[in-house]
């Protein structure tokens, strides 16, 4: 078996010369044997485009306190990523929890608890949550883009599906038509959530909160009772009603 670093430099010399601009930096930092095997990086603003300059500005960049947004390409304390936030303690989450029950929002005023794409700040999360209004007169071509639809069992809940996010322009290529060509930002899987309703006011304010058996949940606040398999009725009243859904996943 041949690895990449017991070629030749020439070889890997000629490897760098067929990927991207923005590649070309992440494979010449690889190792000290590709740095100097590789040709110099041309960091001319000039000679390439925004999302090529910032993808090698964010690999030449490093920050202990914070890191760079691949969405709005901002930087952000890492506490404020999904994928870099230390696993909260068991009272941490529960204060999480108890606030976003009462107040239903986070505390950044998103939707709860789900992983924003992964690379991106928390500000993203509203991206990769939808709500589907059957009665709208679109809900065909928008229903016929969810794969597994069969699983919907004509019931109107919160499903999840991971799908593909593209990262130059922040939509989910299943649900938003995409025509991005652009090899800097590129794309990424990240979990989504839908939530079908036969009516658009149907469905007022939600949030996603976790249980205590790690499933996530939603807690709705509705102007008409849709019935739901794993609902829980948490109070009724005014003419609204509270509930929690669990989120089903179609993978």
């Amino acid at each position: 078996m041949t690895f990449l670093l017991n070629l030749p430099p020439e070889l890997l010399s000629k490897i760098s010369e067929f990927l991207a601009p923005s590649s070309r930096a992440a494979f010449k930092l690889t190792c000290r044997l590709v740095y100097v095997s590789t040709p110099n990086l041309d960091l001319n603003k000039s000679t390439v485009d925004n999302c090529t300059y910032r993808a090698i500005d964010g690999f030449l960049e490093f920050n202990k306190h914070q890191r760079r947004c691949l969405l709005c390409k901002k930087w952000y304390p890492h506490g404020l990523f999904s994928d870099g936030s230390p696993k909260p303690t068991l009272h941490d989450e529960q204060r999480q929890i108890d606030f976003i029950l009462r107040h239903g929002v986070d505390s950044l005023g998103g939707p709860g608890m789900i992983n924003s794409p992964p690379g991106c700040c928390d500000w993203h999360k509203s991206s990769i949550h939808r709500v589907v209004d059957a009665s709208d007169a679109n809900f065909a071509n928008i229903f016929a883009s969810i794969p597994a639809a069969s699983a919907f069992g004509g019931s109107y809940k919160w499903t999840s599906k991971t799908e593909m996010i593209c990262f130059h322009c922040g939509k989910v290529k299943a649900w938003t038509k995409c025509d991005c060509d652009c090899e800097s930002c590129g794309e990424r899987v990240v979990r989504t959530y839908t939530r079908l309703v036969r009516h658009q006011s149907d469905l007022g304010k939600f949030v996603f909160f976790r249980k205590d058996d790690g499933d996530t949940w939603v807690r709705e606040w509705r102007g008409m009772p849709d019935l739901i398999q794993d609902a829980d009725i948490v109070c009724a009243g005014k003419g609204r009603l509270c509930v929690d859904v669990r989120v089903e996943s179609l993978d």
